[in-house]
C-alpha cells in the first residue's frame, strides 16, 4: 500500500527581506499614513523614518554596527521602545530585549541602549 501524496501548486520563494527593508518599502508607499499611535503620541511614516534615522546615526556614531547586540530596556508600549528597536536594526545590529523591571548594571546611556 503506497501513501497518497498531496501535490500543491508552488511558486518561487519571495525575495529575502529584513524588517528594515519592509519598513523602508512601507515608508515609500505610505509616507503620510499613521505608523505609530500609543494614544499619547502619533507618528506618520515620514516622521517615523526621520526619528529612526536620527537615532540610528547616533548609534553608529558611538560605534554600533553589524554584529553588535544591543540591549533595550524600556517600558512596553512606549514610542521610544519602537524607535529604539527600529534604530538598532537600521544601524545593522541586533536588539536584545531586557525586562524593564530587571536591574541591569550595564545600562548607562541616554539612548536607551546598552552593549552586550
Amino acid at each position: 500500500m503506497s501513501p497518497e501524496l498531496a501535490i500543491y501548486p508552488s511558486r518561487p520563494p519571495a525575495t529575502p527581506r529584513t524588517l528594515v527593508d519592509i519598513l523602508d518599502a512601507t515608508i515609500s508607499a505610505y509616507p503620510e499614513a499613521l505608523a505609530i499611535d500609543n494614544s499619547k503620541t502619533q507618528l506618520n511614516y515620514t516622521q517615523l523614518a526621520y526619528e529612526v534615522a536620527t537615532k540610528a546615526e547616533q548609534l553608529k556614531a558611538i560605534g554600533v554596527g553589524f554584529g553588535d547586540r544591543i540591549g533595550i530596556r524600556m517600558s512596553s508600549g512606549s514610542i521610544g521602545l519602537y524607535l529604539a528597536i527600529l534604530a538598532v536594526l537600521t544601524a545593522g545590529a541586533a536588539y536584545v530585549p531586557v525586562e524593564y523591571d530587571t536591574f541591569c548594571p550595564c545600562f548607562h546611556n541616554n539612548l536607551g541602549v546598552s552593549f552586550y
